[in-house]
C-alpha cells in the first residue's frame, strides 16, 4: 500500500466535537505558514518527487489562508508573495489541492512503468500536473462540430505523401476511408497489431487517443517498421515529448487542413487547429526534405 509523502491538511480531519476542535487547534498562523513557505521556496527544483511535494505544501498553506483565514484580494495575494508564490501562480494552486491524492497516484504509476523499462523518471512539474484534470480538454484535440473520431486524411496529402513512401498499409481505417489496398479497421485495432518490420505504415489515429498511437509508433519503428503519422499539433503534450521528441522527425505542416467527416466533405474552411506530421525512424523523413523548409526548433522544459 503506497502511502502518502505530502503534508495532509489539518481543516480535512473528519469528525465532531473534541476532534474536530482538535485538529482546528493544528492550524498553523499565518507566520508560520508564511515561514515555511518561505522555506518551500528555497527547496523547490525541476523534475523531482520533493518539488511535487513542496507545491502541494504551497499548495495546502494557500488554502489555509483562504479557506480558514479568510484571505481574499489584496491580501491573498501579498500573501502569496510572502511564500514566494506570484499572483497567477497562487489562484492556480489553489486547484491543486484538491487533486493531490490522483495527482500522486498517477506519478507513482508512471514511475512504476518508466523503472519497469529500465529508464529514469522525472516527476512532472505542478503545472503540468495540474493540467491532467484542470485543463484536460486544452491537450485532447476536440472531435469538433460533429463528436466524433472520424475524420479522413485529406486526399492531396495522402497522395503527397505517398509518392515518396509507397505505402503498404493504412493502420487506422475504415472500408470507406482506407487510403491503402491494405487496412486495419477500428474493429480489429491497430494498437493490438503487429506492424511488420520493413514494411511503410500510414496513421491518421484518432486524436482522442493520439498518446496510445504515438505510443505504437515509436515502438514499432524500433522494431523495423517506418511509420508516417498525421497529428494534431500538441507539443504541450507528455506523448509529443516522450514519443515523437526523442526519435521522430516532426514535421509542421504549414496553413490548416481540411478533412471530411465520415467520408463526406464538411462545411468549413480548415480544422480548428494546426497540423504535424511525426515520421518513425528519424532517418525515413529525409526523403521529404527537398519539399521542406528548414527550421532550428527544440523543446524547452521550463523550471516550475
Amino acid at each position: 500500500m503506497r502511502t502518502s509523502t505530502a503534508p495532509r491538511l489539518a481543516l480535512e480531519a473528519k469528525g465532531s466535537g473534541a476532534d474536530t476542535r482538535a485538529a482546528l487547534r493544528q492550524v498553523p498562523t499565518l507566520s508560520q505558514t508564511i515561514r515555511d513557505g518561505q522555506v518551500s521556496a528555497t527547496k523547490i527544483r525541476r523534475a523531482s518527487k520533493e518539488a511535487l511535494a513542496e507545491w502541494f505544501a504551497q499548495s495546502e498553506r494557500l488554502n489555509i489562508a483562504r479557506d480558514h483565514y479568510r484571505l481574499r484580494g489584496d491580501r491573498f495575494v501579498d500573501f502569496a508573495k510572502r511564500l514566494g508564490v506570484d499572483r497567477s501562480s497562487a489562484f492556480e494552486l489553489v486547484k491543486l489541492h484538491k487533486h493531490r491524492s490522483a495527482i500522486r497516484s498517477r506519478c507513482l504509476d508512471d514511475q512504476d512503468r518508466t523503472t519497469a523499462r529500465g529508464e529514469p523518471y522525472a516527476f512532472p512539474g505542478w503545472r503540468t500536473a495540474l493540467e491532467w484534470f484542470e485543463r484536460k480538454q486544452a491537450y485532447e484535440p476536440p472531435n469538433w462540430q460533429h463528436g466524433s473520431d472520424e475524420w479522413s486524411t485529406p486526399r492531396v496529402l495522402f497522395d503527397f505523401l505517398d509518392r515518396f513512401f509507397r505505402f503498404d498499409v493504412d493502420v487506422c481505417a475504415s472500408p470507406s476511408n482506407a487510403k491503402c489496398a491494405k487496412f486495419i479497421t477500428k474493429e480489429q485495432d491497430g494498437l493490438q497489431q503487429e506492424w511488420q518490420s520493413g514494411k511503410k505504415h500510414w496513421m491518421n489515429a484518432p486524436y482522442s487517443q493520439a498518446g496510445k498511437w504515438a505510443k505504437k509508433a515509436d515502438q514499432a519503428a524500433k522494431a523495423g517498421a517506418i511509420v508516417v503519422g498525421l497529428f494534431a499539433n500538441r507539443s504541450a503534450t507528455a506523448w509529443y515529448r516522450d514519443h515523437l521528441v526523442p526519435s521522430a522527425l516532426i514535421a509542421h505542416l504549414h496553413g490548416r487542413l481540411t478533412f471530411d467527416h465520415l467520408g463526406k466533405p464538411v462545411a468549413m474552411s480548415s480544422a480548428p487547429f494546426s497540423s504535424i506530421l511525426a515520421i518513425w525512424p528519424r532517418e525515413a523523413g529525409k526523403r521529404l526534405m527537398s519539399h521542406c523548409t528548414p527550421i532550428a526548433a527544440v523543446l524547452l522544459t521550463l523550471p516550475e
